[in-house]
């Protein structure tokens, strides 16, 4: 399913993760190095991925 804007949250929030987890591991990528992003001429914005520093290759929130 595609929605414009595209929206979408799965997991824990960050606030979340940091009381669940020892050590949590926050990652941001910007839009604009998105081609598809580029294309629509849409680069605002990110994606953030939360994980547990201890659960490898394991993600507890994309957002």
């Amino acid at each position: 399913m595609y929605t414009d804007p595209e929206v979408a949250v799965v997991g824990h929030s960050e606030t979340e993760a940091r009381e669940a987890y020892d050590d949590v591991l926050v990652g941001r990528v910007p839009m604009s190095s998105s081609g598809r992003a580029l294309s629509a001429n849409k680069p605002a914005g990110y994606v953030k991925v939360v994980a547990a520093a201890d659960a490898v290759g394991e993600s507890i929130h994309s957002h």
